[in-house]
């Protein structure tokens, strides 16, 4: 079965089969969302395997490509148990010609049934006929970080399985808040509803309450005082972010980044994209998206091409070693708040 950029939907099917005790001979796990890869690994290890025996059937094979290795593994009789588990991280077996994976194949097709094997690549080719295999006898799952309207909707279903509500705006700044995709998502959850264990609804107050707050929350809270003219307000969040040991280059980073955006998404809107297609784009909430366009429109198309200039300079300047990154910093704040781009460093 082939579930190609799996959605936050089809993953919880997933997690339905593995924790029903359904499990397949063979699986192929790819994609960015590599503590999501772990997580459902770990959980097939946990179900498929007796804790009283697993470290006797439980083997990974970090960075193996030896075809006659994995098989003997897999063709192994599991000890003192009904399954056994092998883990082939990185094999690079699907980028190979059909002709050097013959054996490997045959073996999909035909698996030993007391084995499950899983694949855990980083790169594969599509044409390759072990993918091909897997995806017609086993199960194939790309793990991609999930758009924003994804992110909701999971939140809202695991949510409603634990039978409480959330507040739309509550679900919205929950994702919002996470960097790091589904697994940092799950651990967020997880709190949010043991805080909430006495309470039939989730609210926006909940979530900031409760929840941990990522880097590019706390530089869209400073972008929004930057666009209010709120100097101190802006300097605050930063010490905030410094507090919490972000590196001062990446906040720097961060800044300049959104910048950037703001001045490409007004320019698509500015063209006669629709706030949908922008979302899409940028692979933000809508919400966002028209909040970000507000934000944008204070400073006009000029303002943030001179803002970009501005950073350019200072980054050049950073990367020179003319000045620091904290006092690039203290240069962009107060130009970004007063809207003055004209503050370039001796």
């Amino acid at each position: 079965m082939h579930h190609k950029g799996a959605t936050a939907m089809e993953i919880l099917e997933l997690k339905r089969q593995i924790t029903s005790g359904i499990y397949q001979s063979s699986y192929l796990f790819i994609g960015d969302e590599q503590y999501l890869i772990r997580s459902y690994t770990d959980m097939i290890a946990d179900g498929l395997l007796d804790l009283a025996t697993k470290t006797l059937n439980y083997e990974v094979m970090d960075d193996c490509s030896d075809i006659d290795k994995i098989l003997n593994s897999c063709v192994s009789l599991p000890m003192f148990s009904k399954s056994k588990l092998v883990v082939v991280k990185n094999s690079g077996l699907f980028q190979k010609k059909k002709e050097d994976i013959e054996d490997m194949i045959e073996y999909v097709k035909k698996p030993c049934e007391s084995t499950c094997l899983i694949f855990w690549e980083t790169k594969i080719d599509k044409r390759n006929a072990l993918y091909k295999a897997i995806s017609t006898n086993g199960i194939f799952y790309e793990f991609e970080y999930r758009n924003p309207d994804e992110l909701v909707k999971w939140v809202q279903a695991v949510v409603k399985k634990n039978k409480k509500t959330i507040d739309q705006d509550a679900a919205i700044r929950l994702t919002f808040n996470v960097d790091n995709g589904l697994y940092e998502l799950e651990n967020e959850m997880n709190k949010l509803l043991m805080y909430c264990k006495d309470k039939p609804n989730i609210t926006l107050k909940d979530v900031n309450e409760v929840c941990v707050r990522s880097v590019k929350a706390g530089i869209f809270e400073l972008i929004d005082a930057l666009v209010a003219g709120q100097t101190d307000v802006a300097y605050k969040k930063l010490y905030d972010l410094l507090y919490l040991k972000e590196p001062p280059f990446m906040i720097f980073f961060m800044i300049a980044r959104q910048i950037m955006m703001l001045n490409d998404m007004l320019s698509m809107k500015e063209n006669g994209i629709s706030i949908k297609e922008i979302s899409a784009k940028v692979r933000t909430p809508d919400f966002i998206t028209r909040k970000n366009l507000t934000n944008a429109e204070k400073y006009r198309q000029t303002g943030l091409k001179d803002a970009i200039k501005l950073l350019s300079k200072i980054d050049m300047d950073i990367k020179s070693g003319r000045i620091t990154v904290e006092a690039g910093l203290d240069i962009i704040i107060p130009s970004l708040a007063e809207k003055k781009f004209n503050t370039i460093s001796a």
